[in-house]
C-alpha cells in the first residue's frame, strides 16, 4: 500500500476521505500503514479553525480525486512497504532468529509439518512476525507445558535470551539480514538437512528398530477437519519380549497430531505406554532397564488426526508406523506402569521414576496448573515437575534425563491449582525397580 496524503484532496467541513475517521485525515500525511502495525490508522486532533465552505462542484471533484487516490493506494504492491518501516533492532532473521527456529520450532513449523506455516525461511516467517511475538511473549509457543522441575528429555523451552531476540526482532522491523543461513530471498523450502533434523531422535539403542508395526492407513476427506480412532495392532514377534525403546513414525507429519499408546491384554485391561506428538523424542528406558510386553498383549492406539491450515480442502492420507527396540533378555531393572488417580501414591519399594504422563481427559477437557512432587519418609521433598496447564489434544510424556531414585515409603503427590489433582485426570507413571 502506498502512502496516503490528506493534503492531496481539498475537502469541506464534515467530510473526510472514505474509510478515514473524521478528523484523522491530517494525521495520515506521510504515514505508511503496515500489516503488522497494531492499529491501522492513528486518529489525531485537527485544528479548530473553520474551513472555508466550497461549492458542491468542489465537493464532487474532491470526492472523485480522493477515491482515485485511495484506490490507487490499495492497489499498489505491498512489497515495497517494508522498506518504509524503520528498523530499530540489531538482530536479523538469518543470523539470529533462524538458529532459534531450527532448534525450537522446526519440529512442527517446517514444510510438510503440522504447523500452520513454515518458519524456516524469511519469506515464510516475516508475515507472521506480530503473531510470533504474541505467542512467544504469552508463553504459548513452543507448546511445552512444564515450567519448573527436573531436566526432561525433549524439553522445548525458550531461554530468556531467545525470547529477547525474538521480541526485539519482531518489534524492531524484522529485517532479513544476510548470511549465514536460511533459504534465499523469496524461497520457502527448508534449508538442506533441516527436515531430517526436525524430529528429535532421543535416546535408546543406536541401531535400526527390531520391529516396525504398521498402523492402519487413514484418509481424511476434503470435508473433514479432524478425526479420532482407536486401533489395535498385534505385537507379533515382540510379544513376550522386553522393550528398550519405541517411537511413532508419522506417515503424514502434517496430519498426525497425537497418539496415545497402550499395552492391552485380551481381558481388556490396559496400561499406558506413553504419548507421542510432533517432535517428540524417542521413548527410551534407562540403560539396564526395560518393560515387558506380555505374551498375550497387543498395542492399542488412540490416534488423533488434524488437518493443518495449509491443507484445507485437500484429500490427505496417513500411513504411520510404530518402531520398537527390544532387549535380548531380561533387564537388570524392570519398568512397571503405575496409575496415580488420587492425590497421592505410596511406593511399596524403592524405584526410579522413569516417566509421567498426565492425561487431562476427553476431547475439550483441560487441567489447570499442577505439579507432581515426591515426599520422602525422612521429610524431604522433590519437585518432579510443575506445569502451567495441560491440553487434552496435546498429551505429553515427561521423561527425566536422570530418573530420580525414590526410597520405599516415598509419596508421589499430584497437587493441582485447587490443592489436589481432580480424580478425572490420572497420571500414568513408569517406575524402574
Amino acid at each position: 500500500m502506498g502512502q496516503i496524503h490528506a493534503s492531496a484532496a481539498p475537502a469541506g467541513p464534515g467530510w473526510e476521505p472514505p474509510g478515514v475517521p473524521v478528523g484523522a485525515a491530517d494525521g495520515l500525511a506521510g504515514r505508511s500503514v503496515h500489516p503488522d502495525d497494531g492499529s491501522a490508522m492513528e486518529k489525531r486532533t485537527t485544528s479548530a479553525a473553520p474551513r472555508p465552505r466550497r461549492s458542491m462542484r468542489g465537493h464532487r471533484s474532491a470526492l472523485r480525486f480522493s477515491v482515485t487516490c485511495l484506490v490507487a493506494a490499495l492497489a499498489a504492491p505491498a512489497g515495497p512497504l517494508a522498506a518504509h518501516e524503520q528498523v530499530t533492532t540489531r538482530y536479523t532473521f538469518r543470523r539470529d532468529v533462524l538458529p532459534i527456529v531450527e532448534k525450537r520450532c522446526a519440529g512442527c513449523h517446517r514444510p510438510g509439518g503440522i504447523g500452520a506455516m513454515s518458519l524456516l525461511s524469511y519469506a515464510g516467517a516475516r508475515p507472521w512476525a506480530a503473531a510470533i511475538r504474541s505467542q512467544v511473549l504469552e508463553g504459548r509457543m513452543p507448546p511445552w507445558p512444564v515450567e519448573e522441575g527436573l531436566e526432561l528429555a525433549g524439553a522445548n523451552v525458550l531461554t530468556a535470551r531467545e525470547i529477547d531476540v525474538i521480541a526485539d526482532w519482531t518489534s524492531g522491523g524484522a529485517p532479513e539480514g544476510g548470511a549465514p543461513g536460511g533459504a534465499g530471498p523469496g524461497q520457502e523450502d527448508a534449508p538442506p538437512g533441516i527436515a531430517a533434523a526436525a524430529s528429535t531422535p532421543g535416546g535408546g539403542p543406536a541401531r535400526e528398530p527390531d520391529l516396525v508395526l504398521k498402523l492402519p492407513p487413514r484418509a481424511l476427506a476434503a470435508s473433514e477437519s479432524e478425526a479420532r480412532e482407536e486401533a489395535v495392532i498385534p505385537l507379533g514377534a515382540a510379544a513376550g519380549r522386553w522393550l528398550a525403546a519405541w517411537e511413532i513414525r508419522p506417515g503424514a507429519p502434517a496430519l498426525l497430531h497425537d497418539v496415545l499408546v497402550w499395552v492391552e491384554t485380551p481381558s481388556g485391561s490396559a496400561a499406558l505406554l506413553g504419548a507421542s506428538t510432533p517432535g517428540s523424542p524417542r521413548a527410551a528406558y534407562p540403560p539396564g532397564s526395560g518393560r515387558l510386553l506380555p505374551d498375550d498383549a497387543r498395542l492399542r492406539l488412540s490416534i488423533h488426526w488434524k488437518r493443518p491450515h495449509q491443507a484445507r480442502g485437500k484429500l490427505l492420507e496417513d500411513r504411520s508406523e510404530a518402531a520398537l527396540w527390544l532387549l535380548e533378555g531380561p533387564p537388570e531393572r524392570r519398568v512397571e506402569p503405575i496409575r496415580l488417580e488420587g492425590p497421592a501414591l505410596v511406593l511399596d519399594r524403592p524405584a526410579a521414576l522413569v516417566s509421567a504422563t498426565p492425561l487431562p481427559g476427553a476431547k475439550g477437557d483441560a487441567a489447570g496448573p499442577f505439579s507432581l512432587e515426591a515426599a520422602t519418609p525422612g521429610g524431604g521433598r522433590l519437585l518432579l515437575f510443575r506445569t502451567r496447564g495441560l491440553r487434552a489434544d496435546w498429551p505429553v510424556s515427561l521423561r527425566p534425563l536422570v530418573p530420580p531414585e525414590l526410597p520405599a515409603g516415598a509419596r508421589l503427590e499430584a497437587v493441582g491449582s485447587s490443592g489436589e489433582l481432580p480424580r478425572r485426570i490420572p497420571v500414568w507413571i513408569e517406575a524402574a525397580r
